[in-house]
């Protein structure tokens, strides 16, 4: 089996045991996502250890970066598809347990209206394409770097309670625990909840966010694939 820099979105909260804040139902909508689209469609990719591929880079992907394709779908909201490059084989990274495609929403994580300026940072709240019966959303956070709409962001995949939670509870986020005391899990329960839950996880995560080999830095390289 390939090795892989980026495995899919929620086997990440898995090795690393963190407990990523959730909702009962979506939250947001495409109507949410507020001003212009903040970040090119494409095929992106996320540089971190064993994937050292840029934009500036020739040839083809290396096996141990995994291509990604951003695009709109019909609604407005956003399609998230891992995706091989046509001369790689499919993609084995835990294709049987983790989807492939994910629909997810980019709203501003910012209170005011924006019009149709940009925001600073961005909440994406995603959900499997094929839901199922028990899906719930879940959240990352979005940091825009360069002109817009950006070819390049600081990705915070998953927002993880203990984060969140550490300078006290959040109006809005339900922390729950069990019979002994250990988090479970934390539920949002409002949009200004998971914003304010977002920024303060880039607060906690601000060191490492701009560091390189964190894997955080995403770089666009191309329109998407051609089917």
């Amino acid at each position: 089996m390939r090795a892989r820099c980026l495995v899919p979105i929620l086997a990440l909260c898995v090795v690393s045991a963190c407990v990523p804040l959730t909702a009962e139902r979506p939250l947001f909508s495409p109507s949410d996502q507020a001003g212009s689209p903040p970040l090119a469609e494409g095929l992106w990719i996320q540089v971190g250890p064993g994937c050292a591929y840029d934009r500036e880079s020739q040839g083809p992907i290396p096996d141990a970066c995994l291509p990604v394709e951003l695009s709109r779908l019909d609604d407005g909201a956003w399609l998230y598809r891992t995706r091989a490059e046509p001369q790689t084989p499919p993609l084995e990274a835990a294709g049987d347990e983790w989807p492939s495609e994910w629909r997810f929403i980019i709203s501003p994580a910012t209170e005011r209206r924006l019009g149709n300026d940009y925001a600073p940072l961005y909440i994406a709240e995603y959900l499997p394409l094929e839901v199922q019966r028990r899906s719930r959303p879940q959240y990352a956070v979005i940091v825009p770097v360069g002109e817009y709409p950006v070819h390049e962001l600081r990705v915070i995949m998953i927002v993880d309670c203990a984060d969140a939670l550490r300078d006290g509870p959040i109006r809005g986020v339900r922390d729950v625990t069990d019979v002994e005391g250990a988090r479970r899990t934390c539920i949002a329960d409002t949009q200004r909840a998971v914003r304010e839950a977002g920024r303060r996880v880039v607060i906690e995560r601000l060191s490492g966010l701009f560091a390189s080999g964190q894997g955080t830095r995403w770089v666009w390289l191309r329109p998407q694939l051609e089917e």
